[in-house]
């Protein structure tokens, strides 16, 4: 990483296990508050999988992925799935 590089540059290149769809589409406003990863999850979250299949689709267990779920309620101010589901929603992380 060179010293000029955002952080928006430095999530994707840090992750290049995520579609590059998604890295793509992640918006910038909310890379400071979520990781590319975090993104993923959310994502998938909203579609009504549950912990362990969403660890399934990104070789994760079941209680990374419950960790991951509290970090970004944290970050989001939400409570629960569908507050995170909303919460990114609204901010345009997901659509």
């Amino acid at each position: 990483m060179t010293a000029r590089m955002t952080h928006v540059e430095a999530c994707r290149a840090i992750d290049p296990h995520l579609p590059a769809a998604v890295r793509a589409s992640i918006p910038q406003g909310w890379t400071r508050r979520l990781t590319n990863r975090e993104v993923a999850i959310v994502r998938l979250v909203a579609e009504g999988l549950g912990n362990k299949e969403v660890g399934e689709q990104l070789y994760l267990s079941g209680y990374t992925i419950k960790t991951h779920i509290h970090r970004i309620a944290r970050a989001t101010g939400a409570t629960g799935r569908a507050g995170i589901v909303a919460a990114c929603f609204r901010a345009g992380v997901i659509s």
